[in-house]
């Protein structure tokens, strides 16, 4: 094989690894999204009580944020998980004013795993209504 032969061999191999590492880069896309509505009870439950913190997440793995609910029935208080602006300002309203609220959802039979998220004894719900009163109870 003569020197030209081999230099071309070379390049050649060279830019077949580097479309490789770059496509296999391109797909990688990060890290997966958390599924939010996976291993949810099919029961719906409302809840009532009052909003004790809420924590907006915009990361690649969840976007939503988490809240806590401390429970009008005196029972120990829910972690909230939620997505959408709508309900999250709803929260926001609720925790500001200190108003009492009714959280609508479904809880789940496993939490998932979220950064910086460590779930209360009363367990999690995954939330689609947040009803905001205009009184505290």
């Amino acid at each position: 094989m003569s020197q030209r032969t081999l230099r071309l061999v070379i390049i050649l191999a060279a830019v077949a690894v580097a479309v490789l590492v770059v496509g296999s880069l391109a797909y990688s896309g990060g890290p997966v999204p958390v599924n939010l509505q996976a291993n949810l009870d099919p029961h719906l439950v409302s809840i009532f009580g009052h909003i004790t913190y809420v924590d907006a997440h915009y990361q690649p793995v969840f976007k939503g944020f988490i809240a806590n609910l401390a429970r009008s029935d005196s029972k120990p208080s829910v972690d909230l998980v939620g997505e959408g602006l709508n309900l999250q300002e709803a929260s926001d309203t609720a925790l500001t004013t200190g108003n009492t609220v009714e959280i609508r959802g479904r809880f789940y039979n496993k939490p998932p795993v979220l950064p910086d998220a460590s779930w209360s004894a009363g367990g999690v719900l995954y939330i689609d209504r947040v009803v905001v009163f205009n009184q505290s109870w």
